[in-house]
């Protein structure tokens, strides 16, 4: 019977996990550029079970043991993980805000490093930067692949699907970048320089770390590889990747898988008062 207990707990445990995952994505229905999470539930470690036999002391060497099945500890969550499929892009006419259509990531300069992520709402802080709602940089780089900060020159500034800049500098003073990062920008692929943002891209996803604020990072990344099949389209955001009616389900699903789990536990809890009952009177 205490196995039971446990077994319907791990149950319980499970669906909590889930739920704040689904939760956090609802929260995040209608924030640019977000990107839900997944939970992947598989089943817990199994234990042999074995029965022995009836004759002998239990210290004696040649007793033995007849295996008779297996012993399952419930269910666990496997794996989290975040889906980074392409959302849906709508327009704003906001010179400022950028969409991007691809698997590229903008990067930010941030007191804990260099961050990624897919928010292009944007705006102009007091130095004349381009900043994102968090107040961090967005990281570019010029025609001689120095990293710097995104400074419009021009009120109509604009900028390309390949990210190129017109009406806009790229500010490399370096002091002002963060000391952690210390990457070097990887121009190989990049056909002709020019004052660009630095859209990244990287070969594996789930390489990258889920961190606060919708931001990603990786402990992998030496050279920051722009994007070269990644398109930037100004005056538009992306909408966040989340299925609010389908999240919703999923919730709902976890709340009835909850219950029946929390009913087992309370059968079990039940039985073996009752049990120890009966011992009392035998």
């Amino acid at each position: 019977m205490i196995r039971g207990l446990y077994t319907a707990a791990s149950g319980m445990t499970s669906q909590i996990k889930k739920q704040d995952t689904i939760a956090n994505n609802i929260a995040n229905v209608n924030t640019s550029g977000f990107k839900k999470s997944e939970t992947i539930m598989t089943q817990g470690e199994e234990f042999d079970i074995y029965r022995k036999d009836s004759g002998g002391e239990l210290s004696n060497p040649k007793r033995t043991f007849k295996k008779i099945g297996k012993l399952g500890t419930g269910v666990k969550m496997a794996e989290n993980f975040v889906a980074h499929s392409q959302g849906s892009i709508k327009e704003t006419e906001n010179n400022l805000d950028i969409a991007l259509d691809g698997k590229g990531l903008f990067a930010f300069d941030t007191p804990n490093g260099i961050r990624f992520g897919r928010n292009g709402s944007f705006s102009v802080n007091n130095e004349g930067f381009l900043v994102n709602g968090n107040g961090h940089r967005l990281l570019a780089y010029d025609f001689q692949g120095n990293l710097g900060f995104v400074r419009p020159t021009d009120a109509n500034f604009s900028i390309g699907e390949d990210g190129s800049l017109l009406g806009a500098e790229v500010s490399t003073e370096n002091e002002l970048l963060s000391p952690q990062n210390n990457l070097a920008v990887n121009l190989e692929n990049v056909e002709e320089l020019r004052d660009s943002l630095l859209i990244c891209e990287f070969e594996d996803l789930k390489s990258l770390q889920l961190e606060g604020d919708s931001y990603f990072y990786s402990e992998q990344a030496q050279n920051l590889t722009p994007s070269t099949l990644t398109k930037t389209r100004q005056g538009y955001l992306e909408n966040s990747d989340v299925n609010i009616v389908k999240e919703m389900v999923e919730m709902i699903n976890c709340a009835r898988l909850y219950e029946t789990n929390q009913k087992v536990v309370t059968s079990q809890d039940e039985a073996i008062a009752k049990s120890n009952e009966i011992n009392k009177w035998t």
